[in-house]
């Protein structure tokens, strides 16, 4: 897939957008809340996509002249229409600020996009744009699946929260009971990954204590070998600390939003955060780093996850800075601040970077697309004392 195609840096100032996207109708349709766009919309392929809404401008005087929408690297001229229910509200120079996209899908392989409404000011000076919303392709017989609710009772049986956010995605996808496979098996997987990581760094230890950063609902807390680790799991959801602890016996520590609030009584030989860093910002990626680093022991390991260049030619798609980093608001965790938890590209060059700046020491492993043949691994150790 391409990535997206840059506007003209022609002294343009991004301007905060107000607007929503009213009804998506392709078969299945959705109403969307005023003031807002969605997070995402999932479409069978080859669909005949309507979409319409309005969006104006946080400046004074600045018009938006064209409306765009940008879909796996193209363009897209929408059409703009009279809104007097808008410019009642706003003013009457916002009477033109309605759109209607009318198209059929381009050829897009079943996966995520990212759709953007772009609007460009008469002058060509400002421009503004909600933030990406994903775009989920699905295969025909997305609506003829059962609906998620009949599905209660297998999660019950296996142990998934029905809120789960990964799961719901997963469902969204590939339907429910590929999904519940990909759940169960894909957290066994990790499991017996993270185990091997460590036995290959602990040769003598026979216990060691684990803390499973951002654990959610208890994908891969489930599968570890409590034999060989004293679990202990942490999550910015209360409700899934309290599901994990009532159905795998494991201790949980809440976590939080300011990576300087978060705090533990007992630090652990071993930190494991799973694809968090690959939804970091960079206004906290190395603050993070530094607060995981402080709960290990002397001698202990932090393991973590991120999207590096694997990640990003396979997947996401997005331009890289030259720091090696990159943030879009985006994310399956809806009901998370996308500003603090979106999707990040973190290359090997800026976490190396911001190791040495936050926590005086560099990577002891990298190993480039190592979880999911996709995700970059990175192994650090912290010295022991003396």
């Amino acid at each position: 897939m391409k990535a997206f195609i840059k506007l003209p840096q022609i002294e343009q100032k991004l301007l905060v957008v107000k607007g929503c996207i009213e009804s998506v109708c392709s078969g299945i349709s959705a109403e969307i809340g005023l003031e807002s766009f969605p997070r995402e919309i999932v479409l069978p392929q080859k669909s005949i996509l309507t979409i319409k809404g309005w969006i104006i401008n946080d400046l004074e005087g600045c018009i938006f002249n064209s409306v765009f929408f940008y879909l796996n690297g193209d363009l897209f001229t929408v059409k703009k229409q009279s809104r007097q229910d808008v410019a009642s509200v706003y003013g009457e120079q916002y009477i033109e600020s309605g759109f209607v996209l009318h198209m059929t899908l381009p050829d897009l392989d079943i996966g995520e996009y990212m759709l953007k409404i772009v609007g460009v000011s008469t002058d060509g000076k400002y421009f503004a744009a909600n933030d990406s919303v994903k775009l989920i392709i699905v295969d025909k017989s997305y609506s003829s699946r059962p609906p998620f609710s009949d599905a209660f009772d297998k999660c019950k049986a296996l142990k998934i929260h029905p809120q789960d956010f990964l799961f719901i995605h997963h469902v969204r996808t590939m339907g429910i009971d590929d999904a519940m496979n990909e759940y169960i098996n894909d957290g066994y997987d990790s499991a017996i990954k993270l185990k091997t990581i460590c036995e290959e760094i602990f040769t003598n230890c026979s216990r060691l204590s684990l803390l499973e950063f951002a654990c959610g609902y208890g994908r891969v807390t489930r599968h570890i070998d409590k034999n060989y680790f004293e679990i202990t799991s942490s999550d910015i959801h209360n409700d899934a600390l309290l599901f994990i602890k009532d159905n795998f016996n494991v201790k949980t520590i809440i976590s939080t939003i300011d990576p300087d609030d978060f705090r533990v009584d007992n630090c652990f030989d071993v930190v494991f955060a799973l694809s968090f860093f690959s939804h970091v910002p960079d206004k906290t990626f190395g603050k993070w780093i530094q607060a995981l680093y402080r709960c290990l022991n002397p001698g202990g390991v932090l393991i973590f996850t991120t999207h590096g260049n694997i990640s990003n030619e396979n997947y996401i798609h997005i331009p890289v800075s030259d720091n090696g980093y990159a943030f879009i608001n985006t994310s399956e965790q809806f009901d998370l601040c996308i500003d603090d938890y979106g999707t990040a590209i973190s290359e090997y060059s800026y976490v190396s970077k911001i190791c040495e700046e936050y926590i005086s020491t560099l990577p002891n492993k990298w190993i480039e697309g190592y979880w999911w043949s996709h995700q970059d691994l990175y192994v650090i150790r912290k010295k022991q004392e003396g």
